[in-house]
């Protein structure tokens, strides 16, 4: 039986940003999989396997969380580390923390790692940096997936070009 794993994110925008297609890719991938948002946009969207609300709003998803999570075998967190909101309200299962951002902050949430299972990085310089500040957290480093078959070279006279940067690396 495949495990029921939960996406919370922020801002999410596959159309544009790394991070979010891979979460667009994790999800499709485990059918039992659902997400739900934080968005900095005017929208309400609640569905099956994708919900969403403006932050504004998020005191009042957080009363329901802790309902959404009993649901689910495993919480998937993709956030910066200087503020994940979720981690605050769940604590009845197993959590994978990706962390999308750099950290400056991060000793006020400190006293809520001990909820994290594993913590994923993308980049070895990262994890070093976190293991001198995080004593006793699992950390590995999971570098971005690029399906590079998306992208083919054409001869052109005024060639598009592509730059991309993780702010660990």
């Amino acid at each position: 039986m495949q495990k029921k794993i939960t996406y919370w994110t922020r801002n999410y925008t596959p159309e544009k940003e790394g991070v979010s297609k891979e979460i667009y890719i994790l999800k499709n991938h485990f059918n039992c999989s659902r997400q739900f948002n934080l968005s900095s946009k005017m929208e309400i969207i609640l569905g099956k396997k994708y919900s969403s609300i403006n932050k504004f709003f998020a005191p009042l998803w957080y009363l329901v969380l802790k309902s959404i999570e009993r649901e689910t075998n495993i919480s998937h967190i993709f956030c910066s580390l200087d503020e994940f909101p979720y981690i605050r309200c769940l604590n009845k299962r197993p959590i994978i923390l990706t962390s999308a951002e750099g950290i400056s902050h991060i000793e006020k949430n400190k006293k809520y790692f001990h909820k994290i299972k594993i913590l994923v990085v993308e980049s070895n310089r990262e994890k070093k940096r976190l293991e001198k500040r995080l004593k006793g957290i699992k950390i590995k480093v999971i570098y971005p997936g690029i399906d590079l078959k998306q992208f083919n070279y054409k001869q052109n006279k005024n060639p598009a070009v592509l730059f991309l940067r993780t702010p660990f690396c």
